[in-house]
């Protein structure tokens, strides 16, 4: 797995927040343009959150591996 995953999943997860603070902060009616801003922020938003789910995912598997890995191996003293 690329080390970039995690920065990726990082800063998709941080933008997608500020890209909904900010179309909740522009607070626009329908009927004005700047409702056409809050909508393209709504929208960035929940795409920059898919790609930040998406890289968790791997993140995380490859967190659950490392951690299977570094277990120790329990050995059974019957067997000897």
């Amino acid at each position: 797995m690329p080390k970039w995953f995690g920065k990726l999943c990082v800063a998709s997860g941080v933008g997608a927040c500020l890209l909904w603070a900010l179309a909740k902060w522009i607070n626009a009616d329908v009927r004005t343009p700047q409702f056409f801003l809050q909508l393209i922020c709504v929208l960035l938003g929940g795409l920059l959150f898919g790609v930040a789910m998406g890289s968790l995912f791997p993140v995380l598997l490859h967190g659950w591996r490392w951690h299977k890995a570094t277990r120790l191996a329990q050995h059974d003293q019957a067997e000897r």
